[in-house]
C-alpha cells in the first residue's frame, strides 16, 4: 500500500484528508482513515502484515489530529469532505487528492514557528538545512512569492506554480509561472521541464483528468484525457498515461492484474498478496519476525523494516520498529527507525506534532 504520498508532500509527514458530517477534528480522521482502508480493501493493495491494519490506522487517525489541530492549519471539513470519496474510488492512493491540496493555505504570518507547509500563508515552511541533528523539522514560515519571481526557497500564490531550469553558466534559476485548469479533449501542458525561458503559463487538467501526449512529436503539448480502461495504451506507449484504478499497466497496455507463477517487472502489476521477486515472477508474499531475510519484496516484515545496510542491496535482514518514547540515534537511520508516524527528536521516538514548534 503506498504511504500516503500527500502526506508526505503536502503535510510534510501527516495525512489529514476527510470527509465530513462526524464533527471535529477525531470524527473527520477517523471518517478519513476509513476512506482510505476502503479504497486500499476494494483494489486490493494493502501491503500490512496480517493483522496489523488496526494498529496502523489507529495511528493514522491520531496523526491526522494532530495536522488538523496544527497551529493555523488550512486543513478543514469542506477540504477533506472532497478527498473521501476520491479515496475510496482510487484504491486509496492520496495521489487522487493532490489538486485539492496544493493551492491550500495556513494562516501563519511570515516569521512564525511551522512545521509544515500547510500551516504558512505562503505556503512553505523553511526548516533549517540539517535535520540530523536533533531530528527536529521545525521552522519558520517564509515571505510569499509574487507571478514573476523567484521561488527557490518561497512559496507561489494560488493558481501559480514554482517551476526550475539549469544553466552551465549560472545557478539554477526559477520563477512562478501561473496555473490554468482546462477539462477534457483541451490542450494542456505535458511537460514542466524548461529550457532557456519560462513559459507564459503552466496549462492543467482538471481533475480526473490527465495530460497524454498524443504522439512522440507532440514534445511539451499534450490534451486532457480520461484515465485508460483495460486494453488501451498506457505509460510510455500511450504518452504517460495511466491505468483506472485496479488496472496495471503491462507491456504498454492495461490489463488486469497478474497471477501467481506470471512474468512480471513490478510488484504493482502483481494481484493482491503477490509480489514480483528477483526471478520475475509474481509469488505469494511471506512475512518474517525481527531476523528473519528480507528484500523489499516478495520478503517483507512483520513488525519493521528491511535492513539493506548502507549498501542497499536487495539482501537484508528484518528490524522491529522502535516503539513510541524509545530511546534512538538519528546518526543510525540505516539501522533503527521509530513507528508509524513517529520519528527520532532529541533521542526519543515522539509522535510528529507541529503544535510542539514554538
Amino acid at each position: 500500500m503506498k504511504t500516503l504520498g500527500i502526506v508526505v508532500a503536502f503535510f510534510a509527514t501527516l495525512v489529514a484528508c476527510s470527509t465530513t458530517g462526524s464533527g471535529g477534528a477525531s470524527g473527520t480522521c477517523a471518517d478519513y482513515a476509513q476512506a482510505i482502508r476502503d479504497g486500499v480493501k476494494a483494489c486490493g493493495r494493502s501491503k500490512l502484515a496480517p493483522g496489523s491494519e488496526d494498529a496502523y490506522f489507529a495511528d493514522l487517525q491520531k496523526s491526522c489530529e494532530l495536522a488538523v489541530n496544527a497551529p493555523g492549519s488550512s486543513v478543514n471539513a469542506a477540504l477533506l469532505g472532497q478527498c473521501a470519496p476520491r479515496l475510496r474510488e482510487y484504491c486509496g492512493d492520496d495521489d487522487a487528492c493532490e489538486d485539492l491540496f496544493q493551492d491550500a493555505r495556513g494562516t501563519l504570518a511570515e516569521g512564525a514557528a511551522c512545521e509544515s507547509d500547510y500551516q504558512c500563508a505562503s505556503g512553505v515552511c523553511s526548516t533549517k538545512a540539517d535535520v540530523t541533528q536533533d531530528g527536529s523539522r521545525c521552522g519558520t514560515c517564509v515571505r510569499p512569492v509574487a507571478i514573476g519571481e523567484a521561488c527557490p526557497d518561497h512559496g507561489c500564490p494560488v493558481n501559480a506554480t514554482c517551476l526550475s531550469q539549469s544553466s552551465t553558466s549560472s545557478p539554477s534559476l526559477s520563477k512562478c509561472v501561473p496555473v490554468r485548469k482546462v477539462g477534457e479533449g483541451q490542450a494542456c501542458s505535458a511537460s514542466l521541464e524548461t529550457s532557456g525561458t519560462f513559459p507564459a503559463e503552466i496549462v492543467a487538467c482538471d481533475f480526473p483528468f490527465e495530460c497524454v501526449r498524443e504522439s512522440a512529436t507532440a514534445g511539451s503539448q499534450g490534451v486532457c484525457r480520461g484515465l485508460a480502461i483495460e486494453g488501451d495504451a498506457c505509460g510510455q506507449a500511450g504518452g504517460g498515461r495511466n491505468c483506472k484504478p485496479g488496472l496495471a499497466c503491462i507491456t504498454g497496455r492495461c490489463s488486469q492484474r497478474l497471477a501467481a507463477g506470471d512474468s512480471c517487472e513490478t510488484s504493482s502489476a502483481c494481484q493482491s498478496g503477490l509480489a514480483c521477486d528477483s526471478t520475475k515472477k509474481c509469488v505469494t508474499i511471506t512475512w518474517g519476525a525481527a531476523g528473519a531475510a528480507c528484500d523489499d519484496a516478495a520478503k517483507l516484515c512483520t513488525n519493521g523494516f528491511c535492513n539493506t545496510g548502507t549498501s542497499g542491496t536487495a539482501a537484508g535482514v528484518c528490524v522491529d520498529y522502535l516503539p513510541v518514547g524509545a530511546a534512538c540515534d538519528v546518526a543510525k537511520s540505516t539501522e533503527q527507525r521509530c513507528d508509524s508516524f513517529a520519528r527520532c527528536v532529541n533521542g526519543s521516538c515522539q509522535i510528529e506534532d507541529p503544535a510542539q514548534c514554538k
